[in-house]
């Protein structure tokens, strides 16, 4: 169980390091992996991990929509996202 923990605070970091980089979608899926291995071994999955996986999921859906051109006013949290906080308020708000 000890490994599955170190193994999530890794996943947390590189997922980290990811979406500095703009990478939201490799982020998304690090967390994403980390988690169906941590609820497959029945572990308790860290509240970091859940929040961030959960907002990068929902930034991709948001991307998706935006380039569908289904603009909904999703700007407050956009703030979390540096890297396309320029393209996107020019998204959201068009």
């Amino acid at each position: 169980m000890g490994q599955y923990i170190e193994a999530s605070k890794t996943a947390i970091i590189i997922a980290q390091q990811d979406q500095e980089s703009g990478n939201y979608r490799s982020a998304r899926d690090v967390l994403f992996t980390m988690h169906q291995e941590l609820k497959a071994q029945r572990t308790a999955i860290p509240f970091e991990m859940a929040n961030s996986l959960m907002l990068l999921h929902s930034y991709i859906l948001v991307k998706v929509q935006i380039k569908l051109n289904n603009h909904v006013n999703y700007f407050p949290r956009i703030t979390l996202f540096p890297t396309c906080l320029i393209l996107d308020s020019c998204s959201a708000i068009t």
